[in-house]
């Protein structure tokens, strides 16, 4: 509930009781009042019920307002959760479409962009809760397209980013060698090409082929890996911890807190590993 949906139910809930308790008071002094009171003559009460049609009206103003309110949040929600889906399930197709990963041309054009309607679609979303699941799908993405789109190293014991080679769309681009020399010679032998021919009837002329990857859904899919999905980062709430290495026991816990110490207490200078409290560091 919000800060002005509680204020407004608040000020409803005050104002019935308020309206009882005029209600009841104007009863009692219809029955019990003596007939005159020097401060207060019996005539006056004659507005009483004026006032309590007043306040019912205002009653009635402040519940529509409250309801329409309501109707308004709830019609958010329902949008929020509709444009949830849809961009969570264009961000599911954007991983299919590139998984391998791939270099088809028409593939990256079409991740691209679902990738740009499902960022529109997710920045629309106002709902908190509904927000901070598009996060967390968003950060999923980016992390399952970052591991996505890489090689192996030449040695196959780790992973480096995709070469050159592979944005010019040809289905070999493994066997594409490194060197300047090798790139230029694919990106001719991949570069679009037109054959000419005669117009008729009954002649199909073969489009052009279409290679090399368009650059604009190029830097879309990297622009959106590059980006940080946590503008509020929750791991700046984490407080480090604070032990010495002999208070460290055993658990599942004692290698992390090992490490934790080490990376609070030394720092590498030179080669060698210094002690931070040490002026020297030896």
């Amino acid at each position: 509930m919000t800060g002005l949906q509680s204020m407004v139910n608040r000020f409803v809930w005050w104002t019935v009781v308020g309206s009882a308790v005029l209600t009841i008071g104007a009863i009692g002094w219809e029955v019990f009042a003596p007939p005159r009171l020097p401060h207060l003559s019996k005539d006056r009460v004659d507005i009483l019920p004026g006032l309590l049609i007043g306040i019912g009206i205002i009653l009635a103003l402040l519940t529509y307002q409250r309801d329409s309110y309501s109707q308004e949040q709830e019609r958010q929600r329902k949008f929020d959760d509709m444009a949830f889906e849809a961009a969570s399930a264009g961000l599911d197709q954007v991983v299919k479409l590139l998984q391998g990963p791939n270099n088809d041309r028409i593939n990256w054009l079409h991740a691209a962009r679902l990738l740009m309607k499902s960022q529109e679609l997710a920045e629309s979303i106002v709902t908190q809760h509904t927000k901070n699941a598009m996060i967390i799908e968003i950060a999923r993405t980016r992390y399952e397209l970052f591991n996505m789109l890489q090689c192996d190293t030449p040695d196959g014991l780790a992973s480096q980013c995709l070469p050159p080679g592979f944005f010019l769309g040809d289905v070999s681009w493994e066997g594409i060698a490194e060197g300047e020399k090798s790139f230029f010679e694919a990106f001719v032998r991949t570069d679009s090409t037109t054959t000419a021919g005669w117009m008729g009837l009954n002649i199909i002329n073969p489009e052009p082929e279409l290679h090399h990857l368009p650059l604009q859904a190029v830097v879309a899919v990297y622009e959106f890996i590059a980006q940080n999905s946590w503008t509020d980062d929750p791991l700046s709430e984490i407080d480090s911890w604070e032990n010495e290495v002999e208070d460290i026991m055993p658990g599942i816990d004692q290698g992390a807190r090992q490490y934790v110490y080490a990376k609070q207490r030394y720092y590498v200078d030179d080669g060698a590993a210094k002690d931070f409290s040490k002026p020297d560091g030896t």
